[in-house]
């Protein structure tokens, strides 16, 4: 597995002769990370790079109404504090949709799933969609022509919706 270069290797904002405050400002919630970019001289795509993707020094801002976390961290459990972790990650990928923050937050459900004796630490629904049965008929029509194709899709589609979308063994054969 080939690795890559150290977090902040060639960032703008990381090279800044003014790092600490820039992180510092970073965290203070009241200010955009544009106007923290326009402050220091740098671009605004590189401050918001340099915070989504964490590097050295950046710590991200608590949203408003998160637990409060300045207090004694070590006589908190374990479970206490990845569950403020993930309240925090949750609510960044929420203010942000744009901001990968799915390994983290995965990593933090799964050691909270494994704290807990769980599987998975929230519950999750699978619901129909509208006119996907539709659809998928629709895409294996539109396939016909290919049969390779199609005969890996029809491996890759779940049974049930083949038959909720009228496909059967019969028809693929």
């Amino acid at each position: 597995m080939a690795v890559g270069p150290a977090p902040g290797t060639g960032c703008a904002t990381c090279e800044h002769p003014d790092i600490a405050f820039i992180n510092a400002a970073l965290m203070n919630p009241a200010l955009s990370r544009r106007e923290i970019a326009r402050q220091y001289g740098l671009g605004k795509d590189s401050v918001n790079r340099h915070y989504f993707k964490r590097h050295p020094g950046v710590q991200i801002a608590p949203p408003k109404g998160a637990p409060d976390t300045t207090g004694d961290v070590d006589s908190r459990s374990e479970l206490d504090r990845l569950k403020d972790i993930r309240i925090v990650l949750e609510a960044e990928v929420q203010r942000s949709p744009k901001a990968d923050m799915s390994r983290e937050l995965r990593q933090v459900n799964q050691r909270i799933a494994e704290i807990e004796g769980t599987d998975r630490p929230k519950s999750v629904t699978i619901r129909d969609v509208d006119g996907l049965a539709e659809q998928v008929a629709e895409w294996f029509k539109a396939l016909e022509p290919y049969p390779e194709a199609r005969e890996a899709m029809w491996l890759a589609t779940d049974n049930a919706l083949l038959e909720r979308a009228g496909l059967s063994e019969k028809e693929e054969s």
